[in-house]
């Protein structure tokens, strides 16, 4: 049994994130990471970005809960609301 909320960002996503953003290369990370999420992805996305020292921008829906707004934030994550 894996306890995938013990996981700093509570899911499994920080995982694939993060090992997605380590097999980028330098050039392909110049301009930061992007992702469109309004859930888990997005914060692993947003951690992964402030662990390595990239900028991650994360685009939300207009629906988005303001609890999954501040935990973006909070890994410093440029949060767009669209839709």
């Amino acid at each position: 049994l894996k306890l995938e909320l013990l996981q700093v960002t509570g899911s499994f996503k920080a995982r694939g994130a993060t090992n997605r953003l380590l097999a980028l290369d330098a050039r392909d990370i110049a301009h930061g990471i992007v992702t469109a999420s309004g859930g888990n992805h997005g914060i692993a996305t947003a951690r992964a970005g402030f662990m390595a020292q990239v900028p991650a921008t994360i685009f939300l829906p207009s629906n988005a809960s303001l609890e999954k707004i501040e935990k973006l934030r909070a890994w410093k994550a440029d949060v767009r609301i669209v839709g």
